[in-house]
């Protein structure tokens, strides 16, 4: 017994020298070892997705497929966690937390899709990265590409204001003409 995805194993059975006074009609016999074991691999359908402004909800796609023996059913557990540098937290996400589950496969099924509900913002951030991870297998099955990536784009706009010049006397005739800076931040274009 093993929880390894391999091919069916075929074997033969054959029996010895019979002890004297015995004869041996059929002396081997061919045997198949039916293989029981299934693989889950996880692979992201959506690489990245801008996270959107207040009240939207963006989608994140990830594909578990199922394969080896898929008459009998199935599970494996799933958690999204931080990636890199600046990695997503649980306010990134519709519930204000990480998300998790599990999948549980019927007899046949060979995929199930993960669907991440981002929750859009207009907080002037870093894109996000992100790992959603499987574990925890079903008894005989295993685990292929175990993980996946994505990012979460930012796509908010921030405005500062700076005084260049100002602190001027007003005077006793015409205008003053007092500067300042606006810097645009974040996504520059459009």
């Amino acid at each position: 017994t093993d929880s390894q995805l391999e091919a069916d194993e075929s074997f033969v059975l054959s029996l010895g020298t019979p002890n004297p006074g015995a004869t041996v009609g059929n002396g081997s016999v061919n045997g198949m070892l039916l293989n029981d074991d299934q693989q889950f691999a996880i692979q992201a359908q959506t690489a990245s997705v801008a996270e959107g402004g207040d009240g939207q909800v963006a989608q994140l796609n990830f594909l578990v497929n199922r394969t080896g023996y898929l008459n009998g059913t199935g599970s494996v557990a799933w958690r999204v966690v931080g990636e890199g540098g600046n990695p997503v937290d649980g306010a990134d996400f519709v519930g204000g937390v990480l998300p998790s589950g599990t999948l549980n496969f019927t007899s046949g099924q060979t995929s199930q899709t993960i669907s991440l509900q981002v929750a859009g913002d207009y907080r002037l951030e870093a894109s996000e990265g992100l790992r959603v991870e499987l574990y925890d297998p079903s008894t005989g099955a295993s685990l292929g590409n175990a993980s996946a990536t994505a990012t979460i784009t930012n796509d908010d706009t921030g405005l500062a204001i700076a005084t260049t010049r100002s602190g001027l006397l007003e005077g006793d005739g015409g205008s003053v003409i007092h500067e300042f800076t606006v810097t645009r931040s974040g996504v520059t274009t459009g």
